[in-house]
């Protein structure tokens, strides 16, 4: 896994600990999703966590959105955000990567902006809840990834904000 964050550029959440590295949204000009926030290089030991490795994990579910008392197909094409208990679930396994390993890179695939929208909300999440954050800190933290959107289940096409 480590070779995937070679020459990774991601933001710096906590200091040697935790690291924000989206693919989705041009990565590799930060400045076309609004991201204002400075990238440093993924320290090469750090461990990586993505939402699609959890896909069988009954409270994750890989980072996909759901309503677990409907059908799949009533969800429309909503992606999000996600349901509390996925929230709160990745952030116990969060502290546990660190505990563990000391260093955490959070990463999403190229051109899966509905987990990468997914992935911003619940790395927010814990900072929130786990690190004391307010709002206002992880949004200025996360740059543009803290404003993304999530169409609705009725939603006919997804549309950016002006």
């Amino acid at each position: 896994e480590h070779h995937l964050l070679l020459g990774k550029m991601a933001v710096e959440l906590l200091p040697q600990a935790l690291y924000w590295a989206p693919d989705s949204h041009n990565s590799e000009n930060p400045a076309s999703t609004g991201l204002a926030v400075r990238r440093v290089p993924i320290p090469g030991e750090a461990h990586v966590l993505r939402l699609k490795d959890y896909a069988t994990d009954p409270y994750i579910r890989g980072g996909v959105y759901c309503v677990p008392h409907y059908r799949p197909e009533a969800a429309g094409k909503a992606t999000g955000p996600l349901a509390l208990d996925q929230v709160v679930a990745f952030a116990g396994l969060l502290k546990q990567l660190l505990a563990q390993h000391g260093c955490v890179a959070v990463v999403t695939e190229p051109d899966d902006n509905s987990r990468s929208a997914n992935a911003a909300v619940l790395t927010g999440a814990y900072l929130m809840i786990m690190e004391g954050w307010t709002a206002k800190t992880v949004a200025h933290s996360m740059g543009g990834y803290s404003r993304l959107n999530f169409p609705c289940s009725w939603t006919r096409a997804m549309t950016r904000p002006a």
